[in-house]
């Protein structure tokens, strides 16, 4: 079972190494993700703004996209017939 506290910490922990800064909007954008995983990055979006609305939606999109390049994320692999975004999961190899 995903221990979503454990999986934020590493997460951050992780990015610090790679020399990333980790800001107040960095940790309510991967708090959303960990805590949404079935959201499409559009509703993550939204799910951000009502905690920060100061979050602009690029910020989300480039800390997805962050998240997936070094694979703490991964896109899903499913047919979706809903015409929503691809939701994620937290990445197996780490």
């Amino acid at each position: 079972m995903l221990n979503t506290k454990s999986e934020f910490g590493f997460i951050l922990q992780q990015l610090r190494e790679l020399g990333f800064r980790i800001t107040k909007q960095k940790k309510i954008i991967i708090g959303e993700i960990l805590g949404n995983l079935d959201a499409s990055t559009k509703e993550l979006c939204y799910l951000v703004k009502e905690k920060d609305a100061s979050i602009g939606q690029s910020s989300v999109y480039r800390t997805v996209q962050q998240l997936e390049m070094f694979g703490f994320i991964q896109r899903r692999k499913m047919i979706v017939l809903t015409g929503r975004d691809v939701p994620y999961e937290i990445a197996a190899s780490h």
